[in-house]
């Protein structure tokens, strides 16, 4: 009898947790592992779990045309488990993890990604516990329990083993009924939820609706619709010369006037703007508080924000960065999930309104109107 999954298989739970999982169902199923490894475990699977129910609450990914396209993997992981996948700074498969963050990059020792520190042929199989979590080789769940590893023999740990009605490791539970299948975060079999499994062409949670189909992909760069990429930053679109700064007019539509205007403030080249200002790469650089406000050089968010800085190296500062589906700034956010982009009001293209940006050429509020033609910008354009 095929089981469905528990809802406590959902992704919160990694590989190396495996071991909480069994023990708490050991009633049914023995097994040799028990909880020693479970510390590392809860941590991560808290660390995963947290990060999920964060920043990505917010995702704008609704209002966005376009597909970006990825090659699917092959092999028996179809997931983001690739070095091109776990490399290009999307979260592909839609698990809310990016690159060697995933626990499907980690599993595969050719991503190069650090993680599950048993999880190759040769490190299952050296008489080491190389992990450290007090099982060695084809003990460790990270060894048996992972498709990318063949020293350990046939297991479940595959989707195809997972759903072939044979009981292949031998300990008398079948497919979902086995929890190597059930609670394996690699296997997309037994799972109640499409997500974290959109690349693989399997209705993975048996809804009628298979990957990109199903709205539990929603959040995978494999689905999203992207936008279309900003042009590059461009200041003289912008309320920010010393002329517009100084004329007593609302240029852009923000309802801010000159100085009172960050596209004034912000950017170094306006002189008329007085006071205290660290918004140059020369003030974000030299280790002093140049505004008072407390933070100094790239921890201001006037230089870290600041689409005029390029002393504080990549980050999400700009249109163009906020719509190019990559992580720029290393955080585990993308483009207008991330508060770099999403609260940053000199980037227009994660607002609700095209007021503020009714000059730069771009259709920020993804309405279909752009600049003038947009009724948001009638204080600017008349009408």
């Amino acid at each position: 009898m095929r089981r469905r999954s528990s809802p406590h298989s959902e992704l919160t739970y990694p590989l190396i947790a495996l071991a909480l999982s069994v023990s708490a169902v050991s009633c049914t199923q023995p097994s040799k592992e028990e909880p020693a490894g479970g510390s590392a475990g809860g941590e991560m699977a808290g660390q995963q779990a947290g990060a999920q129910a964060g920043e990505s609450a917010g995702t704008q990914a609704g209002a966005q045309g376009g597909a970006v396209v990825v090659e699917v993997p092959s092999g028996p992981v179809r997931n983001e488990s690739t070095p091109e996948l776990c490399s290009n700074g999307r979260d592909d498969d839609g698990d809310g993890f990016i690159d060697c963050s995933d626990l499907h990059c980690q599993a595969n020792p050719a991503t190069g990604c650090e993680g599950a520190g048993e999880a190759s042929d040769e490190a299952c199989s050296d008489g080491v516990d190389n992990d450290d979590n007090g099982f060695s080789d084809c003990e460790d769940f990270n060894c048996n329990q992972n498709p990318f590893v063949t020293v350990c023999g046939e297991r479940e740990n595959t989707y195809e083993r997972c759903t072939d009605g044979l009981d292949n490791d031998q300990n008398n539970f079948v497919d979902c009924d086995d929890t190597a299948c059930e609670r394996n975060l690699l296997v997309g079999a037994c799972k109640d939820s499409e997500r974290g499994y959109c690349l693989d062409d399997i209705d993975n949670d048996q809804d009628g609706l298979t990957d990109c189909d199903d709205p539990d992909c929603g959040e995978a760069a494999h689905c999203v619709e992207a936008r279309p990429s900003a042009p590059p930053f461009d200041p003289s679109v912008l309320e920010s010369t010393d002329e517009a700064c100084s004329d007593g007019v609302d240029n852009d539509g923000d309802a801010r006037v000159d100085c009172a205007d960050r596209h004034c403030l912000w950017n170094p080249a306006v002189t008329v703007c007085s006071g205290m200002r660290e918004v140059s790469d020369e003030a974000c650089s030299d280790g002093v508080d140049n505004d008072g406000n407390g933070y100094t050089d790239c921890q201001d968010f006037s230089c870290s924000q600041n689409p005029f800085v390029t002393a504080c190296g990549a980050h999400e500062a700009s249109d163009e960065a906020c719509t190019d589906g990559i992580d720029n700034d290393g955080n585990g956010y993308i483009d207008c999930n991330d508060n770099a982009c999403s609260r940053n009001v000199l980037v227009g293209a994660c607002q609700p309104s095209e007021a503020g940006f009714c000059t730069d050429l771009f259709d920020n509020d993804n309405d279909g109107l752009t600049d003038c033609e947009d009724p948001d910008c009638a204080s600017v354009c008349g009408g």
